[in-house]
């Protein structure tokens, strides 16, 4: 059965296609025989019964009931229909009509097709022992114990012989041809994959290292504040004024939620990314923690900027969300419209939709580059624009896409028209 399945067509057509090749092989060499058998009984239509008949179940083998439709019933079929029909009957009828140069251009194409359905080495199996059949059975038939070889043009034998030859090298060379291109094609496409690991290996080999550098300046900066201002706290709170040990404190206050956010992104992105996470889904209004986010953020990092917010939020919009991970999202927009805003307005709009809920927000920063603006959301991506020594972490972003997609929803970046800042959006379905 594997033999039968390794030398057989997988597919409809092919079979059909034999069979009109067939079923015209078969008309051919019935025209050819002419009046020949007439000498002959009626044995020699049950011949053409039967190759009409194998010709016929393969033209119409894509409309075989599902019973006999089996890979074996029509895998079996196809040798032996290949043996009998275009070996045995065709040499046979070559023999049975004295090498008739029709009758031998039959045959002659037979054989090159016996070489392209079939694997070379069977094929040659097959026509040896098929050709020496149907000798054996002409003798028996006929009655006759001797070729005569003398009835046998040499000319035009000679020259069905060479082309016989030629089309059976052309077919066994050509597989031999596609193997060494699809050697070839396969090795230059591994070369290619190779290259391409590599470079890809290189990009992240990159954005670890800028990542690292990114994490040590925010995690040193601020540790390095909060270490300073309260040794100094410490050591002299009595020798300097309310308004000092006020300015110390805030600072200290604002080093640590730089910190508790970094932090916060690096924890909230791992524990998302593994595959248990829990999420306290809970109706909660969005309407009244998107102005909280914004009244805090502005507190802690807007630091004297002439920055104007503008809000267009509905009242009361009631949806199903975690509270924690929705205000992360809050959170990180709005401290990236901050960051990278020196002056001019952050507009945030949230309102409902047919869909769920709508989130904008509109910033006049520097802005992302347009061929940036797909791969922002990717991990330890950061802008080419906000690759500062206090530039972007390539964490924020990530954490919010991922936040939105468990909530059912999509998050995208465009630049603005005027070509000034970004707007980011997400859309929470119902």
């Amino acid at each position: 059965m594997k033999f039968y399945k390794n030398n057989s067509s997988k597919n409809e057509i092919t079979y059909t296609g034999f069979g009109i090749f067939c079923i015209i092989s078969t008309i051919c060499t019935m025209f050819s025989i002419g009046d020949i058998t007439e000498n002959y009984d009626d044995r020699l239509l049950f011949v053409y019964g039967s190759m009409l008949v194998l010709s016929v179940l393969f033209i119409t083998y894509p409309i075989w009931p599902n019973l006999l439709k089996k890979d074996i019933i029509i895998e079996t079929l196809w040798h032996i229909t290949i043996f009998y029909l275009l070996i045995i009957c065709s040499s046979f009828f070559v023999l049975l009509n004295n090498f008739n140069h029709l009758q031998f251009v039959i045959f002659t194409v037979n054989l090159i097709a016996i070489a392209i359905l079939i694997r070379w080495k069977l094929a040659l199996s097959m026509i040896i022992i098929g050709v020496y059949i149907s000798i054996e059975y002409y003798k028996y038939y006929t009655g006759i114990t001797d070729i005569d070889i003398d009835i046998i043009d040499t000319t035009s034998f000679i020259f069905y012989s060479i082309l016989l030859i030629s089309a059976a090298v052309i077919v066994f060379l050509k597989p031999q041809q596609e193997k060494q291109e699809l050697i070839e094609e396969k090795t230059e496409n591994l070369v290619f994959q190779i290259k391409a690991r590599e470079e890809e290996l290189d990009k992240l080999i990159n954005l670890k290292n800028e990542f690292l550098r990114n994490i040590n300046h925010e995690v040193h900066a601020p540790m390095t504040g909060i270490t300073s201002l309260a040794e100094t706290l410490y050591e002299k709170y009595y020798k300097l004024d309310e308004t000092q040990r006020k300015a110390a404190s805030e600072i200290i206050a604002k080093s640590s939620a730089r910190l508790t956010s970094l932090m916060d992104n690096l924890l909230n992105l791992s524990k998302l990314l593994s595959v248990n996470y829990d999420l306290n889904i809970l109706d909660i209004d969005l309407s009244y923690i998107t102005h909280k986010r914004i009244d805090i953020c502005k507190k802690l990092y807007l630091d004297g900027k002439a920055l104007d917010f503008i809000t267009k939020i509905e009242p009361y919009i009631i949806f199903p969300t975690d509270e924690y991970y929705m205000n992360q999202v809050l959170d990180n927009l709005i401290i990236n419209a901050i960051n990278y805003s020196k002056v001019g307005t952050i507009t945030i709009t949230l309102e409902r939709i047919d869909e769920g809920i709508s989130f904008s927000l509109q910033d006049q920063g520097i802005g992302v580059p347009k061929e940036e603006l797909s791969r922002i959301f990717d991990a330890f991506v950061v802008s080419s624009k906000t690759k500062t020594p206090a530039g972007g972490r390539g964490i924020g972003l990530t954490l919010c896409k991922k936040i939105i997609e468990i909530h059912n929803g999509k998050i995208w970046a465009e630049n603005n028209f005027n070509c000034l800042g970004t707007t980011f959006n997400f859309i929470l379905y119902h």
